[in-house]
């Protein structure tokens, strides 16, 4: 079989967030959002050996659920979407 055209990778992904919840006891369910990025790459499998980079700025938001264990620990659990400039959505 032939080699594709391109290979794509997304290298890496980062995001700052903040929050808003409310504490009901020891548990706070809360929202989350902010700035996401994430650096794809494309390589070309022409015989050039061409790498294409970009960074991809973007948005991500989400909800979570934290709990005080005691002191000043906590547990918490989270899920969050992303979305980049080209469209792509983790």
């Amino acid at each position: 079989m032939p080699p594709a055209a391109f290979n794509t990778t997304l290298d890496y992904i980062g995001t700052v967030r903040g929050r808003i919840g409310y504490a009901f006891g020891r548990w706070m369910p809360y929202v989350t959002g902010g700035l996401a990025w994430g650096h794809t790459r494309a390589l070309i499998n022409d015989g050039s050996g061409s790498i294409i980079g970009q960074y991809q700025p973007g948005w991500t938001a989400g909800l979570g659920l934290e709990f005080a264990v005691s002191g000043n620990w906590t547990a918490k659990l989270d899920t969050t979407m992303s979305t980049w400039q080209a469209g792509c959505t983790i």
